[in-house]
């Protein structure tokens, strides 16, 4: 019967699995990285703003002043909006916060926001061009400080995190992919040959074996597993003549056999058993299909777990039955009872016959031996006067001696023809 090979599948999924971890660790450390490098643009922000603020409200006549090359820092009168940063060298972004952020939904929500903290935006023009920046402000004296530093290299670092991310995914799906096949050629392919062969054994088929490819770890395992292939099937043929050879015995025996297991099934019986169970045995009356009164003896001796032996006549034929329970585990426990059945009719009538044979031959012997002492005594006691009654006397003890040795002999003939002394002369 063919197995499915699930080795491959296993390993897909553990390089899936593998992927995954690893894709969970790299979105958080790029999480921590991201979260570290924005608190830095945010740091730089406030940083700027406070500078911008505290010059201002030292300097309300100072309109352009000197801040970081990336950082705009924009003041908003009303009616007007100046650039105070005179080396910001984004102007790109300075134009688009005042002609395009300032204006926009965005920013007067951010504006009219009185929370402090600095936010991020990222926009994109008609042209395409991308502007992504962090944004605080702050109100003054003079007006609105919007302080924003470019977040171009923030988004480059963000990109190239993400494709070196995407080329590190690729890369270990390939060696993954690479070292599957490859184990699936040198390993799983031969493993599951003979994990197929290890089933063909369990059921007894030993036709095929393992071929070696190289001198490794696994062929040296296919080699014991074509030995072990070779000893099952000589203990196989050794078993199987034996278990023939004790069915033959088995079935042969003269006594009947028969296993009752603890809920009344019969599952093991010889040829006599058989023939026993059919004719006295089953019976449709009793609840398991077994005759009543078997039932009864069978359930005694496993309550008792104590041999029952009865002698039960069937018609003119006599059996002896034995019921005796099985303990088969380690805890003692009676788990059937086995009932063994002979026919032992002949035995009882050979008893009789020699019962019988006893009480007449002992019969015929008392008769001539009573006559041989009453005359034997006559003669000693002179009751015989004349010669003529002595030699009477004498003729009848003769006779009744005579007739006494041909029975002695006779069964002394019995004897010797019983023990295979005696030769018979047959004839037509």
């Amino acid at each position: 019967m063919k197995r499915k090979n699930l080795n491959l599948r296993n390993a897909f999924i553990l390089i899936i699995s593998t992927l995954v971890i690893v894709t969970v660790f790299n979105q958080l450390e790029r999480k921590n990285y991201q979260s570290t490098i924005q608190q830095e643009y945010m740091d730089s922000v406030n940083y700027t703003l406070n500078k911008a603020e505290k010059f201002i409200n030292e300097n309300p006549d100072t309109h352009v002043l000197q801040f970081a090359p990336d950082v705009s820092v924009i003041l908003i009168e009303e009616g007007t909006i100046k650039e105070l940063n005179q080396e910001l060298t984004s102007a790109g972004l300075s134009t688009f916060l005042q002609s395009f952020f300032v204006n926009s939904e965005d920013g007067q929500e951010f504006l009219d926001n009185r929370a402090p903290e600095p936010v991020y935006f990222s926009y994109q023009d008609d042209f395409n061009e991308t502007y992504s920046f962090f944004s605080l402000k702050r109100r003054t004296k003079a007006g609105f400080i919007l302080v924003s530093k470019n977040a171009t290299a923030f988004e480059g670092y963000l990109h190239n995190k993400e494709l070196l991310d995407f080329g590190l995914v690729m890369s270990l799906i390939t060696i993954f992919f690479v070292l599957v096949l490859f184990l699936n050629k040198r390993v799983f392919t031969r493993i599951s040959q003979m994990t197929e062969l290890a089933y063909e054994f369990s059921e007894n088929k030993f036709e095929n074996s393992i071929e070696l490819q190289s001198n490794d770890q696994i062929d040296n395992l296919g080699i014991a597993l074509n030995k072990m292939g070779k000893t099952l099937e000589a203990t196989s043929l050794i078993n199987t003549q034996e278990r023939k050879l004790l069915m033959h015995v088995y079935n042969s025996l003269d006594t009947g056999v028969l296993y009752v297991e603890e809920d009344f099934t019969i599952t093991d019986l010889n040829t006599i058993g058989q023939r026993f169970f059919t004719s006295y045995i089953k019976n449709d009356e009793g609840r398991f299909g077994i005759d009543s009164y078997y039932e009864s003896l069978i359930f005694e001796a496993w309550r008792t777990n104590e041999p029952i032996q009865v002698e039960i006549q069937h018609n003119q034929l006599i059996f002896d039955v034995r019921f005796i329970p099985v303990e088969i585990d380690e805890k003692l426990k009676t788990q059937g009872v086995l009932l063994i059945t002979k026919d032992i009719t002949t035995d009882k009538q050979l008893v009789s016959i020699r019962e019988d044979l006893i009480t007449n031959v002992s019969h015929d012997l008392r008769t001539p031996l009573a006559t041989i002492q009453g005359y034997s005594e006559a003669i000693k006691d002179d009751i015989a006067e004349t010669t003529d009654e002595k030699n009477e006397m004498a003729r009848i003890i003769h006779d009744e001696a005579t007739q006494m040795s041909q029975m002695i002999t006779s069964l002394l003939t019995v004897s010797r023809t019983k023990a295979g002394f005696s030769e018979l002369n047959k004839e037509s």
